[in-house]
């Protein structure tokens, strides 16, 4: 999935962003997601508290969960 920071956004930080795009996710699944590389701007790496700005584009994978160990 690609989102893009709509051109009237104020820049903030990136897991803040996302939380507020990305409702089904926690704050912390989005971060885990980030530091485990799930999440990009243009083909780099970047952390949590990164500044997202208007007009960037971000790549999300969101893999599946893990089966739950019973």
């Amino acid at each position: 999935m690609r989102l893009e920071v709509p051109m009237g956004d104020k820049p903030q930080r990136l897991d803040l962003w996302l939380e507020s795009r990305l409702a089904e996710l926690s704050r912390t699944r989005i971060q885990s997601l980030i530091r485990s590389g799930h999440i990009s701007a243009p083909g780099r790496k970047i952390s949590a508290h990164a500044k997202v700005f208007p007009g960037m584009v971000l790549e999300i994978q969101i893999p599946p969960p893990r089966p739950v160990a019973t």
